[in-house]
């Protein structure tokens, strides 16, 4: 390969990475990359009906409007729901969790690394967040998704309903046999 040739490959290729990292940026196609790539991203159709909302009037109502909003097609986290941002959240970096996320968590929550003798993976790293929302969601517990489709963004189908425990069990809920945090078992 002549180095120009290889030269302009290079070049061809940072500039393809580049429009892709723009599109992701794009408000009106980045949400498609972000979810793609990203949990908990917003569809358009939420977005759009809570940006509606937040033009209300003063900004106090507006929050208010939001969050009977989001409390009337969802469920909130209570910190949330009552703007209790630091109980979670350090003052000086918004976002900023105060301690790791399982620290914060565990401030209210019951600590299932202590409770359980096997504990879940997401739960042994401190990361809640891979099953829960923190803010808001539209199913129970916050979760974000429902039934199996929750344990099996991370669990391969394919070996699960391998297993001969799992050939007749249709649609039911993993959770249904597994406790999803830990337990006295390895499998919960």
């Amino acid at each position: 390969m002549k180095p120009n040739l290889l030269y302009y490959l290079i070049l061809l290729l940072m500039t393809a990475a580049a429009l892709v990292l723009l599109a992701a940026c794009s408000p009106k196609t980045g949400g498609g990359v972000l979810r793609f790539f990203f949990d908990g991203v917003p569809e358009k159709k939420q977005q759009d009906s809570l940006l509606r909302l937040a033009k209300t009037t003063d900004s106090v109502k507006r929050q208010q409007d939001t969050m009977n909003a989001m409390a009337a097609t969802g469920f909130l986290h209570p910190p949330y729901k009552q703007r209790a941002c630091s109980k979670c959240h350090t003052g000086d970096a918004p976002g900023k969790p105060v301690y790791n996320q399982d620290a914060v968590c565990y401030t209210c929550h019951e600590n299932f690394t202590v409770k359980y003798e096997y504990v879940h993976g997401p739960v042994a790293a401190g990361f809640c967040t891979t099953c829960h929302a923190p803010h808001y969601s539209d199913n129970k517990k916050l979760l974000i998704r429902k039934g199996q489709a929750l344990c099996l963004d991370c669990h391969d189908r394919e070996l699960v309903f391998k297993n001969e425990t799992h050939t007749e069990i249709g649609n039911t809920s993993c959770t249904e046999c597994h406790n999803p945090h830990g337990g006295t078992g390895r499998f919960f």
